[in-house]
């Protein structure tokens, strides 16, 4: 029996990646998800193990080809900006942990951090909130690698990590995104060499800047050799890519979890006429840890649910682990009245986030909200466009990382046919608020307002 062409996307976020084997007809074939091991070091910075990552990876390619009859033609990986690592250049071994996205300093080491060179010459930074990903786990790692540096050292992203291992120790795989890096580069070709200097590094240390260019994975079981590695991105770029493929006005795109994750596409936010942008925030899961509640699925809610009760975050765009909360006229902590005020309180702040890009946007207002997921149940999404006043498009291809893999091989003109690029966008569900626009305000306003009394932020 003939095998049935895919390709298989990698997709990496926080501590979690995700596998799928995705077919001509733009349909999942199967796919794998895995939750690995998250350390956290003595000062309280969130790290993992690289190679227990890609222990995942093996094993989900194995499982996948195992139970399908399939010939992989190519490649597609996407990770979250933020992570760094050190490793050997000549045995790919890691010399540090890989560093996770959105760490967050304790005081003093936030004091000295503040102060250094390298803090000055990034710009002004007055709050944690405001240090880029990037730069503040290259500054950890100046404080962990110890001198005299080793004659290999190698520090990247570990988009750069895995193309080197994937394609054999290949000089070619020594590349990093410059969407990833941005942070520490002049230039999508240059690396900030002063900004490195303040650190004790230089830009030897660091893999050429630059696009992956048809890398081919070497050695890595149980990948046949010779599958071509068609790009290696950073996770906004690729979501940035898949809502500008859809629509030219603005539009949000929406992943809640742990992190709720926010894309804003096709605004210009004057003055520097940027066009995307990504918000973070802290979501009901911080909640549920402080209370000690089950998080198995949202709970059915709806505006009734208020009444006079209210819970507004206090610092949701810094401490996403760690949140704090103000209970108003609060007379139970009933296990279900907390988990509906978390849903409610998010949804609140999402309102929030968008209303201040839209007040702000040069190209129009808002006029979608894109759903990352399915799994939400249908109470739930219809509540989320009803608190935003804003229409929601939930697609066919229920989760985003599988969307948005598919709509970039359609923009590199790669694997899919032409025939079926109609079939990218193909709607599960369209929502539109059910709720009259007063109402709803009238109910989000009171929290709206003690949330600016309480969190002070966007100004």
């Amino acid at each position: 029996m003939s095998k049935k062409s895919a390709v298989l996307t990698i997709s990496i976020w926080d501590n979690q990646v995700r596998l799928s084997l995705i077919g001509k007809n733009m349909l999942v074939i199967d796919h794998e998800s895995f939750k690995f091991s998250m350390n956290v070091d003595d000062i309280g910075i969130r790290n993992i193990d690289a190679f227990e990552l890609v222990y995942f990876i093996r094993t989900g390619i194995q499982k996948m080809v195992t139970r399908q009859s399939v010939g992989i033609e190519s490649i597609g990986l996407a990770i979250m900006p933020g992570y760094l690592m050190a490793w050997d250049r000549e045995t790919c071994t890691p010399i540090t942990p890989c560093l996770l996205p959105n760490n967050s300093l304790p005081s003093h080491q936030y004091q000295e951090f503040k102060f250094s060179s390298f803090s000055n010459l990034l710009g002004q930074i007055d709050q944690q909130s405001n240090i880029p990903n990037v730069a503040l786990n290259c500054w950890v790692l100046s404080r962990q690698i110890k001198k005299p540096y080793p004659s290999g050292l190698i520090i990247s992203g570990l988009d750069t990590w895995l193309n080197y291992l994937m394609s054999g120790y290949t000089d070619h795989g020594l590349l990093a995104c410059p969407d990833i890096m941005s942070e520490l580069t002049f230039s999508p070709s240059d690396w900030d060499e002063p900004l490195l200097k303040s650190l004790g590094f230089h830009s030897e240390f660091f893999p050429r800047l630059g696009r992956v260019d048809q890398l081919e994975t070497r050695g890595f079981s149980p990948l046949d050799d010779g599958i071509p590695i068609q790009y290696s991105l950073s996770s906004t770029q690729l979501v940035s890519n898949m809502l500008t493929q859809y629509t030219s006005d603005p539009i949000a795109c929406i992943h809640l979890s742990e992190i709720n994750h926010l894309y804003l596409e096709n605004t210009a936010i004057h003055p520097n006429g940027k066009m995307s942008h990504w918000v973070r925030f802290s979501s009901w899961q911080t909640l549920y840890r402080l209370f000690n509640l089950t998080n198995d699925h949202l709970v059915d809610v709806n505006m009734d649910d208020i009444k006079d009760d209210l819970m507004v975050p206090l610092d949701p765009f810094r401490s996403y682990h760690n949140q704090r909360y103000h209970m108003l006229n609060m007379n139970s902590f009933h296990s279900q009245r907390l988990k509906k005020l978390g849903v409610l309180q998010t949804l609140f702040l999402l309102k929030y986030v968008l209303s201040q890009y839209d007040h702000r946007s040069q190209s129009g207002h808002f006029q979608t909200l894109v759903f990352s997921m399915s799994e939400w149940p249908m109470s739930s999404m219809q509540l989320c466009v009803d608190v935003c006043q804003i229409n929601g498009v939930d697609f066919k291809m229920n989760h985003r990382l599988d969307l948005m893999h598919v709509s970039q091989f359609v923009s590199k003109q790669q694997f899919f046919s032409a025939s079926r690029r109609q079939d990218l966008f193909k709607l599960n569900q369209q929502l539109i608020p059910s709720l009259d626009p007063l109402t709803c305000y009238s109910l989000y306003q009171e929290w709206e307002h003690w949330f600016n009394t309480l969190y002070d932020y966007w100004r």
